[in-house]
C-alpha cells in the first residue's frame, strides 16, 4: 500500500516466489467502510491544518481499496488467476 510503484513492487515480490508459488494479502478497505479510520480522523482533523483531499491512488493505508486497480496492479506485475475475497 506505500509502494511508490506498486507494479515495480509487486514485480518484486512475483520474483521471490517459487515457481508456482501464491501470494496472498491483506488491505484496508476505503476510509468511509472503516468507522474507528472515520473516528480516529475526525477527532485529529481538530488538532491538524486542513488537510488534501484523499488521493485513491496515491501511497499510504488506503492505496489498495479499489479491487479493479488491485487486479490491475498484479496483472501487470504478471501474477495471473487473482482472486478477490473482500470481507
Amino acid at each position: 500500500m506505500f509502494f511508490a510503484d506498486a507494479t515495480a513492487a509487486f514485480i518484486n515480490i512475483r520474483r521471490s516466489l517459487r515457481p508456482n508459488g501464491r501470494l496472498a494479502f491483506v488491505c484496508w478497505r476505503a476510509p468511509e467502510e472503516n468507522q474507528l479510520d472515520i473516528l480516529l480522523l475526525r477527532a485529529a482533523s481538530a488538532h491538524l491544518p486542513p488537510q488534501p483531499a484523499h488521493d485513491p491512488d496515491a501511497p499510504g493505508p488506503f492505496a489498495f481499496t479499489n479491487p479493479g486497480r488491485v487486479r490491475g496492479i498484479l496483472e501487470s506485475a504478471g501474477f495471473g488467476e487473482i482472486e478477490n475475497h473482500c470481507v
